[in-house]
């Protein structure tokens, strides 16, 4: 496992050397805006969390690179739903293991300041799901079975200062539907899709 660490620096630097690429790693943390959409599923209400990780990021030239990340983000939404005729809101608490991956376009480039927009997507594990159901009984937890993966596509801005300090705004559509289907629901045609609005600070370790 050593060596293989050792190696994979040592491609790296020699990776940069030979190609003239910048190599990046750093931190972000943000907020999310999160709501869950579909036939039989748009938020009532939206759902606030947060999202943390580590990300790095390969510089082609002044204008392209690419960036990836691991991050822990939590989502969700509140549902409006009917339930033996009797109206609920559902509450989703999804936590997800987000690994991003985008294109950066750098269009506006100063000695301070720079601005790229990020074009690519997303892939989650899910790591832990509660539902609760809201009435005019009180709070109830239920079990509801959501598929332990979902993906989709991701579009953004961010803002660079100082050449070390990052603000983005991104934007996580899902394009998988993550409503697990029972027996009862096959003639049913019920879909759940994720979607995130993220406002994410960084650091950037040069």
């Amino acid at each position: 496992m050593k060596k293989i660490l050792i190696l994979s620096i040592l491609m790296i630097f020699s990776f940069n050397i030979v190609y003239g690429l910048n190599f990046s790693y750093g931190f972000k943390a943000g907020w999310n805006y999160s709501f869950v959409s579909g036939n039989g599923f748009d938020s009532k209400y939206p759902s606030y969390g947060y999202l943390a990780g580590i990300f790095q990021n390969l510089k082609f030239n002044r204008l392209y690179s690419v960036q990836s990340g691991i991050f822990f983000s939590k989502k969700g939404g509140t549902t409006g739903e009917s339930l033996n005729t009797e109206s609920v809101n559902i509450d989703y608490g999804l936590s997800y293991m987000d690994l991003p991956f985008f294109l950066s376009f750098q269009p506006l480039a100063e000695k301070n300041w720079s601005l790229r927009a990020n074009l690519g997507g997303y892939i989650s594990y899910l790591i832990h799901e509660d539902f609760q159901i809201q009435d005019d009984q009180g709070v109830n937890e239920v079990d509801i079975d959501i598929e332990n993966y979902d993906y989709g596509i991701l579009i953004g801005l961010e803002s660079i200062f100082f050449q070390q300090y990052s603000l983005d705004i991104q934007y996580q559509k899902g394009l998988n539907d993550i409503f697990v289907k029972y027996q009862n629901f096959q003639d049913k045609n019920y879909e759940m899709y994720n979607n995130t609005l993220s406002i994410v600070v960084g650091f950037y370790i040069l």
